[in-house]
């Protein structure tokens, strides 16, 4: 099924054929379908790439569920074993039905590993192999005892087989927190680094569009400034391509999205094939429309980075009013929630959830000083800032590795300290900046030159209106006078 817009297009293209006289209009209709193409295909990988990865989670899902289903199985059939009122019969066929539904599970999970090999970005995942041969020893194992009726050896068999049954399930269900929380803060660093590069787009496209401006055709900037254009369509062509395959990561970033970045792209091309022609108009119209679709898609990828933090712990609003906390502080926080979470003993899915979350939480604090030291840079404050920043990429890498070590709270220990140190420094500086603040200096303005030839030129023609009287009614007459007045 084709858009209205398409239809519209291949109307108009129609109608330019029978015509024949009007080659321009149809080499740009060409150019928009063409285009319109491009996007569809675009869109089909990406809705194939998304809906591969969503079979996998759901494969996963799937097996995780099918594991403690089947482990609660052999576990009724180990009890069963020691019952002496359960014929030796149906004790048999329980485990033999058991043994059955495992030989699935293990074809399930081998093709939810070949699923997640197919996959553009593959997740890690760790080896079950060891866990399955285990199992599956011990069933064959437990159904032999049965025959042999050593039903007492046989249900201590089957319960050391639903133990590790057991023990797989935690290791699916750990696999998968682990890639959801893996994933989601990748995709967050990497929608970050395409917002700041596209922010910094727009201003750059925003510096040449003023300078553009102030030349003529027959001026040597003209080529600079084409030049610089050029690379500017370089850096979008590259952040296309990443924006693309994050789309292909994560369903937030949406197809209106990928359409609003090839739009932007093509404004580029255009732009630097009328700056080509010294077509100076039809440039800054393009460049315009350019700088108007970055700055949309800056839009539309911050509201996505908002869900993400949300989706990973890290949003939620506060009060217009309220206070945002400094870095020493969430540091503080976080420190105190690791050494509550080393003291709860908890463990599995639920331990790998809130060791993800910390994570981003320094992640988040390292980004912050990143920020300050961009801020700072130069000041003398390099070699420590950066020391600091390799103790919290220590502690992202312990989080993750879930080695909740004294090392790592001395370590928080340790950051929290060096933090305070650069904050008060940080305030004694903007205080030292303030006391050194100067009077402010009357500064003469003067007119250009060239404005100053305009306005005289100017006055010149309203005199001369004013000494020419015009055939005009009374009303009129006013209407000009006070004209003449407000130019005054």
């Amino acid at each position: 099924m084709l858009d209205d817009e398409t239809k519209k297009l291949y109307e108009e293209l129609q109608k330019l054929l029978e015509e024949q006289n009007n080659p321009e209009n149809m080499k740009s209709i060409l150019e928009k379908l063409s285009f319109k193409e491009e996007n569809l295909e675009k869109e089909l990988e990406r809705t194939l790439e998304l809906f591969k990865k969503m079979k996998f989670e759901l494969k996963l899902e799937e097996n995780i569920q099918s594991t403690s289903n089947l482990e609660q199985k052999q576990q009724k059939a180990a009890q069963n074993s020691e019952e002496k009122s359960v014929p030796q019969e149906s004790k048999i066929n329980e485990q033999e039905e058991v043994n059955e539904e495992f030989e699935e599970l293990k074809e399930d999970i081998k093709e939810m590993q070949e699923m997640n090999q197919q996959l553009e970005h593959p997740s890690p995942m760790e080896d079950v192999t060891p866990e399955i041969k285990s199992i599956e020893n011990q069933q064959k194992e437990a159904t032999q005892q049965l025959n042999q009726e050593k039903n007492k050896n046989a249900g201590k068999t089957q319960q050391s087989a639903s133990d590790d049954l057991k023990k797989l399930a935690g290791k699916l269900q750990n696999m998968q927190s682990q890639m959801m929380q893996a994933n989601l803060q990748m995709n967050i660093g990497q929608l970050r680094d395409i917002l700041d590069n596209l922010i910094k787009l727009s201003f750059q496209q925003e510096s040449i569009m003023d300078k553009f401006r102030e030349v003529n055709q027959s001026d040597p900037r003209f080529i600079e400034l084409s030049q610089a254009q050029l690379k500017i369509k370089e850096d979008a062509t590259v952040l296309q391509d990443s924006l693309v395959s994050l789309s292909r990561q994560d369903f937030r970033i949406q197809s209106i999205v990928t359409r609003k970045v090839d739009e932007m792209n093509r404004y580029f091309d255009e732009s630097v094939d009328a700056m080509k022609e010294r077509k100076k108009g039809d440039a800054l119209s393009k460049q315009q429309f350019a700088m108007a679709t970055v700055n949309d898609l800056a839009l539309m990828l911050d509201d996505v980075l908002s869900q993400m933090m949300d989706a990973m712990g890290m949003g939620g609003g506060q009060p217009q009013n309220a206070r945002v906390p400094s870095m020493s502080e969430l540091q503080q926080q976080l420190s105190n929630k690791i050494e509550q979470l080393k003291k709860s003993g908890k463990s599995g899915r639920q331990l790998s959830e809130e060791l993800a979350k910390m994570a981003a939480e320094q992640e988040m604090i390292r980004q912050m000083l990143s920020d300050l030291e961009e801020e700072i840079g130069g000041q003398g404050s390099g070699d420590k800032l950066k020391d600091l920043k390799e103790k919290m990429e220590q502690n992202e890498l312990d989080l993750v590795n879930k080695q909740l070590t004294d090392q790592l709270i001395q370590r928080q220990k340790d950051i929290l300290t060096r933090l305070l140190e650069a904050e008060n420094a940080q305030r004694e500086r903007e205080l030292d900046e303030e006391r050194e603040g100067e009077r402010a200096k009357e500064i003469k303005r003067s007119i250009p030159f060239a404005f100053e030839e305009y306005f005289q030129a100017k006055e010149k023609e309203i005199e001369l209106l004013k000494t020419i009287p015009p055939k005009l009614n009374p009303y009129y007459k006013k209407e000009v006078n006070q004209y003449f007045k407000s130019l005054e």
